[in-house]
């Protein structure tokens, strides 16, 4: 797997808020972050992604920028782009740029 330096913080974001939102034990918090700490994903950047990601949220009517930084990675490398993210797949909707697959 291959994802901008971003991933690790959106992580680490999403469970500290499940956690505080009562759907995540702390100890399961700390679990996920280290199964995810584990987990062989190999982080880039490249500043030219967030050009291309102002594009892509742009042409889908989205103000952050961040979640089509994923989209513009994936394109950068001729990857597809895995995302548990529904709104964002609607967003960008019945012809998306690269292949978008929403996981679940």
């Amino acid at each position: 797997m291959l994802a901008p330096y971003l991933l690790q913080s959106e992580f680490a974001s999403a469970t500290l808020s499940l956690e505080r939102r009562g759907q995540l034990l702390r100890q399961e918090r700390l679990e996920a972050w280290a199964t995810f700490r584990s987990l062989e994903i190999e982080y880039r950047w490249d500043d030219a992604w967030v050009d291309r990601a102002i594009e892509i949220a742009d042409g889908a009517g989205q103000s952050r920028v961040y979640d089509s930084l994923y989209l513009a990675c994936a394109e950068a490398y001729g990857f597809d782009l895995l995302t548990c993210d529904a709104s964002f797949v609607r967003a960008l909707g019945p012809n998306p740029p690269g292949v978008v697959r929403l996981v679940g």
